[in-house]
């Protein structure tokens, strides 16, 4: 690899020389390749191969090559010279462009031709081993038929010659059955014959039997009828008086409605016409202080005469200041001249003069001590004023304490009357709604006792407490015991709490098994029972086809409930089974019962399915087929039923039939359902009224409560803010409190400060006395001296006392000015205060009179409300008279409906009693007729069962006789079989199953030879193609090499910037913005400077006094006042040249707060836009330096490929 570093080295040195390749045709058309691989010679071992491969025979690098380097490489770098400028470089790049290109499109076609042959070969190779599979799998199956034909066709022999000896033996039975059906049906005919002329012994007897029977029976359907007639007038009767009363209990409720909402509207015409009132009365209060505010008022007035008169006084004030300046002025000119004339007159006598200017220092600092003391004094008195003040103020903010204090008592007041207003009309409110769940759970209740009535009405036998008072009385151990242990005890909900029946007496567990087990529900799941029960009744698939289907009995209803309740926890069926006679049911009952399933339909569905399956395979145990048994054997003639099903999935159900008196008192389940519905109609009404009335109630509240609710609502706010100004204004006073203590220690600062200036001032005052007694002693011993300067002293003291008298002058007018000026201040702030207020009362003006217009447009809609709420009233009493009125008629409807209805059951009674009586005076004939039928039914069976077995022994003798042919056949097969040559395909002709699979296995032979042939072309053609392909790839890597080595040399001609690129400046900094333009090429580095015309700035061109620039290559210099006046933000600065080269990059300029810290400016990589001719590619840095790196790997690749060949 030594060759490849050292190439390598030269790439990024950039010493490749320059290079002219001549590229070769490689451009060979698609039909081109594949006559190559056409012609040229397979072996055998092609058609093994999974994909052609190009193999490099071993051996010494050529006589051109050098040190191992490809001799095209050599040859570039052998020949490569250097462009002299650059055009001659830009020109080589374009060549070797283009010539890169041509490379590039003839490698490519080149790979395509490849990739489809390649495509091709593998197609045709998956064809020739799908093809060779097939073959297989066709010669094993014609193989493994060939091999097992004998055995195949021996089993067959043996197979047809048991079939032979089975059909003999189902022969054999049938003739023996046949025999045995031909004798039953002997018999029955026998048993008919005599059945028949007992039959007509009786009929002799009794002649008109069947005619008397007949039209008994055509009188009891007559009056039946007439009976179902009348229960449908009676339940339309019902129905219309239900809705009757329906109607009149809507309209009631209505008016119960419309009665409260004209309450309510009257409660809100009274609140209304208050709360106007009240509005009113804000309103007046509102107006009036506004009118204490505005223009007119004495307040106003005072406030406006007060500012003015401010006003006038700081004018006065202005002017006595002016005066007291000028007078200032003229005394302290006078004074500095007398005290000059003093001066000279001092001087002459120096003693004295020293003696003097003593005394004059002494007065001096008595006199600054008697000032300082005045100012103590004044401080003093200025703390004990605002002491004084201060405690006058917090007496006011004390008055302002128990004033509304006072106001909060009277609002808490208020607000324990509104509160106890509220709990009064709360307890209204939970009384109303403690009545309401009162009559909602009576309501249900007495909807879940309607169903035991609704039995109660219906049964004729016993009625629900009748059965429970025969249970309390009964001698049977085991019910006793089960009472004694279960039944009588509590009982107790899921939290075990104990219930209690409506009358408050406790509930034991058989009260509530009987109250669930004779719900609305559960008799409706009952309904539900009896009809899954009926369709099987009815159905056609029953031992003796379809039977009437059983109808609903009450009586039935309720034995069925109490067997039901007892044998959830004794055994099953413990009511039919006992001895106790007292506990008898209305008739001689059959029974069913269910425990623990999820629904009807599963209980009926193992009664009946699931045991006749049982029943079906032979099972005869009454124990466990005898639900099954007892259904089939339901229904037919008078045949009624009960049923309970309980919410724990226990179902009971009881039969029984031939008793037209509980038929006669019977009704289809749908029959049952209206009249149970009918009967909880109303009961359901009573609870939707009740629910309804509990949630309006919860929801609406009672006007009472709502109107407490509110007025407590005001209260509080006004409590709260009664509260609120009670501790502002105690807040107040403590602050007010806090300053008198601050003020209070101000004055004993002051009173301290005083004494030590009343301290200071009498030692300045002593020492002046003594100064002064020397001077006195020195002027008695001097007089002369003590004249002159005495009178010089004196004119100067009188000026002095004048001055002073001028300053204090001005300096009272300067104060008097500041006073007025304060004053002025806060008669205008005074002034603005009232303005303001006068304002905010405006704006309460006008809220007060928006809440009266809001009170009145209430108080308006009340009224209508009113108005409205009375017409409804009035309305709904309208509706009630003409509902009451409908409902008495529909009353009397229902009662005469009822009237007919009780003719009819009588009517139905007698025919139902005539025909009982007939049927007992002609039993013997109606016996001997039922025993015909039934013996005619035996002879029809036992003719069916004798024409099957004739049947059966047809069908056997048919199937012996094809069994006898069928094995001569197998044993023919068998005979050809054995002699069977697979080379004379005549000896196999009549086995096509072998023919066929001969005739597979050949054709599959000959698609293995065509596409082996199809394989061989098209790996040739695919050789071919990929040697054309690598020669491509070869010429296009030798054109890759010189294209980078000419955009090498084109670089060296390429303008940089080597420093300043980004930079970042910061507003207000000093020096400049240096930018660095180079050129790798040293002759073209030296023009850069002379070929520079322009920079420019966001497009903007900067003025040459903006910057400075010199050689090396280029520097370029932008100085700080033309950085300082750019904008913050980021700019694009572009560098000119003459030959049309431009170098751009990027300037942020920030302001000093975003820099956090020195900004120091750092190279990155700049962005170049070279402004020479186009090559044909976008020329980044990016793009270049990827394909840069790319032609030098396959550079490295060549040489690679190269020297791995040998």
């Amino acid at each position: 690899m030594i060759y490849v570093d050292a190439i390598l080295l030269g790439v990024f040195r950039d010493k490749f020389y320059s290079l002219s390749i001549t590229m070769k045709g490689v451009c060979m058309k698609k039909e081109q390749v594949k006559k190559i691989g056409i012609t040229a010679a397979l072996s055998t071992s092609m058609l093994t191969t999974t994909a052609p491969a190009v193999v490099f025979a071993d051996g010494v690098p050529n006589a051109g090559t050098t040190a191992g380097v490809p001799s095209g490489v050599a040859t570039v770098n052998a020949n490569h010279v250097k462009p002299e400028n650059k055009v001659q470089a830009k020109e080589n790049l374009n060549k070797a462009e283009r010539e890169m290109k041509a490379a590039k499109e003839a490698m490519d076609n080149a790979k395509a031709i490849h990739s489809e042959n390649s495509a091709e070969y593998e197609a045709a190779k998956k064809a020739y081993d799908k093809s060779v599979s097939a073959y297989n799998e066709a010669k094993e199956t014609a193989d493994n038929l060939f091999a097992n034909v004998v055995a195949d066709k021996t089993k067959a022999v043996k197979e047809a010659a048991q079939t032979e000896v089975n059909a003999k033996t189902k022969l054999e039975a049938a003739k023996k059955t046949q025999t045995e059906k031909q004798e039953a049906y002997n018999k029955a005919v026998s048993d008919k014959t005599a059945a028949e002329d007992a039959f007509n012994e009786a009929k002799a007897k009794h002649p008109n039997a069947e005619e008397t029977l007949a039209q008994d029976k055509a009188d009891v359907e007559t009056t039946k009828t007439e009976q179902k007639k009348a229960n449908e007038k009676l339940a339309e009767a019902t129905k219309n008086l239900e809705a009757a009363k329906a109607n009149l209990t809507e309209a009631t409720s209505k008016k119960e409605g419309t009665a409260k909402t004209l309450a309510d509207a009257k409660a809100e015409v009274q609140a209304a016409n208050a709360n106007v009132a009240s509005k009113q009365a804000e309103l007046n209060d509102a107006k009036a202080k506004l009118a204490a505010l505005t223009a007119g008022s004495p307040e106003y007035q005072a406030a406006s005469k007060k500012v003015s008169d401010a006003q006038e006084a700081l004018n006065n004030a202005n002017v006595a200041l002016e005066n007291a300046k000028n007078n200032e002025a003229a005394k302290k000119a006078t004074y500095e001249a007398a005290n000059k004339k003093y001066t000279e007159a001092l001087a002459s006598v120096a003693e004295y003069q020293a003696l003097k200017t003593e005394l004059e220092k002494k007065k001096e600092a008595k006199d600054a001590a008697s000032r300082e003391k005045d100012t103590k004094t004044q401080a003093k008195a200025d703390a004990e004023s605002a002491v004084n003040t201060a405690n006058g103020e917090l007496n006011a903010l004390q008055d302002k304490v128990n004033e509304a204090t006072q106001k909060a008592a009277e609002a808490e007041t208020d607000l324990n009357n509104a509160n106890q207003a509220l709990e009064t009309a709360k307890t209204n409110y939970e009384k109303a709604k403690a009545d309401a769940k009162t009559e909602l759970e009576a309501a249900k209740v007495a909807l879940n006792k309607a169903g035991g009535e609704f039995l109660d009405s219906l049964a004729k036998y016993r009625k629900i407490e009748q059965w429970n008072q025969a249970l309390r009385n009964t001698t049977d151990a085991k019910i006793r015991n089960f009472f004694e242990l279960l039944g009588n005890k509590p009982y107790t909900d899921e939290n075990d709490n104990t219930q209690k029946n409506s009358d408050g007496s406790t509930k034991t567990i058989w009260q509530q098994r009987i109250e669930s087990l004779s719900s609305p529900e559960a008799l409706l799941k009952a309904m539900d029972m009896i009809d899954q029960v009926n369709e099987r009744i009815a159905r056609n698939d029953q031992p003796y086809g379809s039977k009437t289907i059983a109808k609903v009995n009450a009586d039935m209803m309720i034995y069925s409930m109490i067997s039901n309740a007892l044998c959830m926890n004794m055994d099953a069926h413990s009511l039919v089974r006992t001895k106790d006679t007292g506990l008898a049911g209305p008739d001689a009952l059959s029974e069913c019962q269910a425990f623990g399933y999820s629904s009807v339909e599963e209980a009926v569905k193992a009664w009946y399915e699931d045991e006749k399956a049982e029943y079906d395979a032979g099972n005869r145990n009454f124990q466990e087929v005898g639900h099954y048994l007892i259904i089939r054997g339901a229904g037919g003639k008078d045949a009624v039923v009960g049923a309970s099903m309980s919410d724990l999935g226990n179902g009971t159900i009881n039969f029984t039939d031939d008793n037209a008196r509980l038929y006669a008192n019977g009704m289809t389940t749908d029959e049952f359902r209206a009249g149970l519905r009918a009967q909880i109609a109303t009961k359901k009404k009573a609870i939707d009224d009740a629910a309804a009335k509990l949630e309006k109630l919860i929801k609406d509240e009672i006007p009472e409560y709502k109107a407490a609710k509110a007025v407590v609502v005001e209260k509080q706010a006004a409590k709260a803010a009664a509260d609120k100004k009670v501790a502002e204004a105690k807040q107040a006073v403590e602050t007010k409190k806090a300053d008198i203590v601050n003020l209070n220690k101000a004055l004993t600062n002051a009173s301290n400060e005083l004494d030590k200036a009343t301290e200071k001032y009498n030692t300045a005052t002593d020492a002046y006395t003594n100064a002064q007694n020397v001077v006195s002693a020195y002027e008695v011993a001097h007089p002369d001296v003590a004249t002159k300067v005495a009178d010089a002293e004196q004119a100067r003291d009188n000026a002095k006392v004048a001055y002073d008298a001028a300053k204090v002058s001005l300096a009272q007018a300067q104060e008097a000015k500041a006073n007025r000026e304060g004053e002025l201040a806060t008669a205008k702030e005074e002034f603005r205060q009232l303005n303001e207020d006068a304002s905010k009362a405006q704006d309460r003006v006008t809220e007060a009179q928006a809440e009266l217009d809001k009170a009145n447009d209430r108080a308006t809609k009340a009224a209508q409300a009113e108005v409205n709420a009375t017409q409804a009233d009035n309305d709904a009493q309208a509706d009630v008279a003409a509902k009451t009125l409908e409902k008495n008629n529909k009353e009397a409807a229902a009662n005469q409906a009822a009237t007919e209805k009780n003719n009819a059951d009588a009517a139905v009674t007698a025919a139902t009693n005539k025909l009982a009586t007939d049927e007992a005076a002609f039993k013997e004939v109606t016996d001997a007729k039922a025993v015909v039928e039934q013996k005619a039914a035996t002879l029809n069976a036992a003719q069916t069962l004798l024409n099957a077995a004739n049947n059966a022994v047809t069908e056997a003798t048919s199937a012996h006789d094809d069994a006898v042919a069928n094995k001569a056949a197998a044993e023919v097969l068998l005979t050809k079989a054995q002699a069977i040559v697979r080379t004379n395909p005549a000896t196999y002709a009549d086995f096509p199953e072998l023919v066929s699979a001969e005739n597979a296995y050949k054709a599959a032979e000959n698609v293995v030879t065509a596409k082996q042939t199809v394989l061989a072309t098209a790996q040739a053609t695919a050789n071919a193609s990929e040697a054309v392909l690598e020669n491509a790839k070869r010429d296009y890597e030798n054109a890759l090499v010189s294209y980078n080595m000419a955009k090498t040399d084109f670089e060296d001609f390429v303008y940089t910037l080597s420093r300043g690129a980004d930079q970042v400046w910061t507003l207000g900094s000093n020096g400049q913005a240096t930018y660095r333009v180079t050129c790798r090429n040293a002759v073209e580095n030296e023009k850069i400077f002379d070929k520079f015309t322009k920079v420019t700035v966001d497009g903007v061109e900067v003025d040459a006094s903006s910057y400075s620039s010199a050689k090396g290559s280029l520097i370029l210099n932008l100085n700080s006042g033309f950085l300082n006046k750019l904008s913050a933000g980021n700019h694009n600065v572009a560098i000119s040249f003459a030959d049309g080269e431009v170098v751009t990059t990027s300037l942020k300029v920030v302001h000093p707060s975003q820099v956090a810290g020195n900004i120091r400016t750092g190279r990155v990589n700049s962005r170049i836009n070279r402004n020479h001719p186009k090559t044909g590619d976008e020329n980044n840095l990016m793009a270049e330096g990827l394909i840069f790196m790319l032609s030098n790997l396959a550079l490295v690749k060549l040489l690679r490929r190269k020297r791995s060949t040998r």
